[in-house]
């Protein structure tokens, strides 16, 4: 059985029950972290059950979380027990798990296996950006017990010495503020195997090593939340993750129900939302910012002009015209696509909190209250939010998981044991931060409490697909007729709560607009008008209808129309761009692509190599010939085959490093 974490769905009850007091907090604290003292005592041998690296790391973070040193009988035999077996998981929440266990341990001699198991997670992330239930095992047998054996005889950083504290590099406990400046660097072993897997991916796309690939429904939110949570802090210790990280970002804003603003359990159709899976989405976008560099993403101010913060159409405000003085700058960000995506998945929660105060008692489907508290946990604190839906979310879940623990010191629900169960009472308890630094990057804003619509048109939160023990290995095509899972989402039993509707968005309506316009005109010169509105007017409408009238149009017209949109995407920030150039839209690819040549930034280059593989020809030789321009050598393809593509695109890496050298 797979360590399954839940998608749930909440139930309003009448009851509403009083707030924990910090004594009660505190004390329940303590027996708790004595159960898991207990329980992971060295005599008792537990290696975490069926669930194994996954419970044993999930329980070390909560142990370290409430205070139990590193050097305490229990966390020794755990932090040993995962040295030896860290490396032989390829499970996306075991590997997860580990790397935020080590990262949280504090011992600088883990850094390489952290370093290891984030290649690892970097690998799996799928071409769509989700996560599945495996990652990549990425050694084979040999390879393995050679990598293990030298963590277990802490050989990985050069035998038995810590390394030196001046230039070693690596992150330490007590680095604090320092931590965001500190350059991490791979170690020999990891960076060898991230080279591989760059290599790879470059060459036949993201997706084509491990994990969830790019088909509908092959990747769930619940690996994925906890997949870029491990990702994330891996990064912290030099594994490169900014690519991987818009993937992320681009696959929930794509993703988001629009009809109550939260996520489900997967991104088939517009599924009904659940709590935990709203969360996954919200911790999603904000890797996708912090992950950003904030000195790119925002252009330098010009003479009269005024500069918008990024959005999904960036662009500069342009001059008044001769004789006018130029208009003040503005003062407020203007909402973007991202800020109004995190308001609707704060409504859709905060709808919920608002309506059932004080209890959770009745849940709809698979899982339990404490998984889903710890969800929100780790969303608040990661917007650092004092309150959701203008309820204090703190005082909400603990009042709920007090009533939760049982004599002995445990906490026990209606799913899992009572060791994870526990873990997730305590990490809430404690409201542990094991991204302090993803919470620097991201200051959110309750968007009040929020009044549920009545009548037929509320959307009930939904139950999770159907699981089993004996539950398949997923993947593209795993579905129930392939002898997989089930994946469509069940109705939920006994009713359900509502969350509010949100307003639709109106962007491709507006787009297919312009579209009409430019492929109905009726003469050349309405045609050439609309044209050039739509190349130098900002607004995400007018980039979508520029793409759609490029797929519809032929001949000159055509021609003039992908021109017009590559020279709109120059004026992109460096971020949208290169989220652009892994869209699903061939035609707004091939724009991005060109628009890279047209910046003459050789930072662009890499990404425009992973396009050399495109399945679009017509992406395939866009790069090429951008490429061509900005490196001044040629190395095809000629021939838009696969083979060709890929013997092009290892030519063009390899010319890179050797640039990259010089």
């Amino acid at each position: 059985m797979r360590f399954v974490l839940p998608v749930l769905a909440l139930a309003a009850v009448a009851a509403a029950a009083p707030a924990a007091d910090t004594r009660r907090i505190d004390d329940a604290v303590k027996k708790g972290a004595n159960y898991l003292r207990g329980s992971f005592d060295p005599s008792k041998k537990n290696t975490g059950g069926v669930h194994g690296a996954g419970t044993m790391a999930l329980c070390g973070l909560a142990m370290l979380e409430t205070g139990v040193k590193p050097d305490e009988p229990a966390m020794k035999f755990i932090a040993e027990t995962l040295r030896a077996i860290a490396l032989a998981q390829h499970e996306t929440y075991h590997v997860s798990l580990c790397v935020l266990f080590f990262d949280r341990l504090g011992d600088p001699a883990d850094v390489p296996v952290i370093q290891m198991l984030g290649v690892r997670l970097y690998a799996g992330l799928g071409a769509n950006g989700s996560y599945s239930y495996q990652v990549w095992e990425q050694v084979d047998a040999a390879e393995l017990n050679r990598l293990q054996g030298a963590l277990q005889k802490r050989e990985l950083l050069g035998g038995d010495k810590k390394p030196d504290k001046k230039d070693d590099g690596f992150l330490k406990p007590t680095d604090g503020a320092a931590a965001e400046r500190a350059k991490p660097k791979l170690h020999s072993e990891a960076a060898r195997i991230l080279g591989l897997v760059k290599q790879t991916i470059q060459a036949r796309g993201r997706g084509s090593i491990g994990g969830a690939g790019g088909a509908v429904g092959s990747g769930d939110n619940s690996n994925t939340q906890f997949g870029l949570i491990g990702l994330w802090v891996a990064g912290r210790h030099g594994v490169p993750i900014k690519d991987a990280m818009a993937v992320i970002e681009a696959y929930f804003l794509t993703t988001q129900n629009t009809r109550d603003g939260g996520w489900g359990y997967n991104m088939t159709g517009n599924a009904n939302s659940t709590v935990a899976m709203t969360c996954a989405g919200l911790l999603g976008l904000a890797v996708g910012k912090a992950s950003r560099d904030p000195e790119k993403a925002k252009p330098d101010k010009k003479d009269g002009e005024k500069v918008e913060g990024a959005e999904n159409d960036p662009f500069f405000n342009p001059k008044t015209g001769d004789g006018d003085k130029a208009e003040p700058p503005v003062k407020a960000r203007p909402s973007t696509a991202r800020d109004r995506a995190v308001e609707a998945g704060l409504k859709a929660i905060g709808s919920v909190l608002a309506t059932s105060q004080g209890g959770m008692g009745n849940f709809v489907g698979m899982g339990n209250s404490l998984y889903t508290l710890w969800s929100i946990e780790r969303v608040a604190v990661g917007y650092q939010l004092e309150t959701i839906g203008g309820v204090d979310w703190y005082d909400y879940g603990s009042a709920i998981v007090l009533t939760k623990q049982g004599g002995d010191g445990s906490f026990n629900d209606d799913q899992y044991g009572p060791d994870i169960n526990t873990a997730f009472a305590l990490l809430f308890l404690a409201k542990a931060n094991f991204t302090k630094d993803l919470s620097a990057k991201n200051k959110g804003k309750d968007p009040g409490k929020v009044e549920l619509r009545g009548g037929g048109a509320q959307n009930p939160l939904t139950a999770p697909p159907s699981q089993d023990k004996d539950r398949v290995k997923r993947g593209a095509g795993g579905g129930a007729a392939a002898g997989g899972v089930n994946d469509t989402p069940t109705p939920p039993k006994g009713g359900g709560i509502g969350l509010p509707e949100v307003e639709k968005p109106t962007e491709a309506t507006e787009a297919e607009k312009v579209a009409k316009a430019l492929t109905g005109a009726a003469n050349e010169a309405e045609f050439t008008k609309v044209l050039t509105e739509a190349r130098d007017t900002k607004g995400a409408k007018w980039t979508k209808g520029l793409v759609l009238a490029a797929a519809r149009l032929d001949g000159e017209k055509r021609r003039l129309a992908r021109e017009a949109l590559a020279e709109r995407l120059v004026r992109m920030t460096e971020p949208t761009l290169q989220g652009m150039l892994r869209d699903k839209e061939a035609e707004l690819r091939r724009a991005a692509v060109l628009a890279c040549g047209m910046r003459d930034e050789k930072a662009f280059i890499p990404s425009l190599i992973e396009r050399i593989t495109d399945p679009s020809d017509v992406v395939v030789r866009a790069a090429r010939a951008s490429l061509v321009s900005l490196g001044g050598v040629d190395f095809g393809p000629k021939q838009t085959d696969d083979d060709s593509k890929i013997k092009a695109s290892a030519a063009w890496s390899k010319w890179h490093e050797g640039q990259s050298k010089k």
